[in-house]
């Protein structure tokens, strides 16, 4: 049984629209990983301190929600890959490929996402045509260009790759937790990314 709301309902007032907003994705995070993807937006709002009515107003449906929540996955991956992209010049690793993350940090990153939010994946394959989920999977694709190029340019590619590879072993990592008891859920995305990795690049020394 997931954790009781920390807070009840409050008004926090006419220019409560971003914290509120705020508060609803982190909501959504955690009632989504306990409880899955069908659980009541009613839950989400309660946990959140705020009413049904702002959630709609904020998010007009799951899939809108989802988005959101998924997007702040990305964020994160886009502030560790894709700023590293641009190292110190005065670093003295600044023209080595190895002194940037690449695909197996990378995967990492994702094996931890997924056992949080792995599920989300499904339902935003599922609604593909949604304007903002194309751009969330435009968003994953640079990533995937940005760490191929990464890694081509290190000479750890067992074969060539395409970006359209990579997304689909980020949703395959994604869909192998869905269902997959809480306590299980590193071990099985870690194994998972491991799997992946192997066919795409060379055993690290």
């Amino acid at each position: 049984m997931p954790p009781e709301p920390s807070e009840k309902k409050q008004n926090r007032g006419p220019g409560a629209g971003p914290e509120n907003r705020r508060a609803l994705v982190a909501a959504a995070r955690v009632e989504f990983s306990a409880r899955g993807l069908t659980v009541p937006l009613r839950a989400i709002a309660q946990r959140a301190g705020v009413g049904q009515g702002s959630l709609y107003r904020h998010f007009p449906t799951r899939t809108a929600l989802a988005a959101a929540v998924f997007s702040e996955n990305i964020d994160e991956l886009e502030a560790e890959f894709l700023d590293a992209e641009s190292p110190d010049a005065e670093s003295p690793d600044a023209e080595s490929p190895d002194a940037t993350p690449g695909l197996r940090e990378f995967f990492a990153v994702i094996a931890e996402q997924a056992f949080e939010s792995g599920e989300l994946s499904a339902l935003l394959r599922s609604a593909a045509d949604d304007v903002e989920v194309a751009m969330l999977g435009e968003r994953m694709r640079t990533l995937a260009v940005v760490l191929l190029e990464r890694e081509r340019r290190a000479g750890r590619l067992l074969r060539e790759v395409t970006p359209e590879e990579i997304s689909t072993a980020v949703a395959m990592v994604a869909a192998v937790m869905t269902g997959i008891p809480a306590a299980q859920r590193g071990i099985v995305a870690q194994r998972a990314c491991m799997l992946v990795l192997a066919g795409i690049v060379r055993p690290q020394r």
